[in-house]
């Protein structure tokens, strides 16, 4: 039986993926990857973020500011 495995941890809305998102969403799907914490870095992400936990199930959606965009936070 495969190996089911679970994504702690990754930016899959990074824009510099560009068109690229879904395959890289796909490839971790064959690869055994069953879920994956989607981590926003920042208010500007947000809605990428969102958007992508909506189109696949796979991914959970984490909200937050990384400490390196704090400077950035406008709530």
């Amino acid at each position: 039986m495969p190996q089911e495995l679970f994504d702690a941890h990754c930016h899959v809305q990074d824009s510099r993926y560009g068109s690229r998102t879904d395959a890289i969403i796909g490839r971790a799907l064959d690869a055994g990857v069953i879920q994956m914490i989607c981590c926003s870095t920042g208010e500007s992400d947000w809605d990428r973020v969102k958007a992508l936990s909506r189109k696949h199930r796979s991914v959970i959606p984490a909200f937050g500011i990384h400490p390196w965009y704090l400077h950035d936070r406008t709530r």
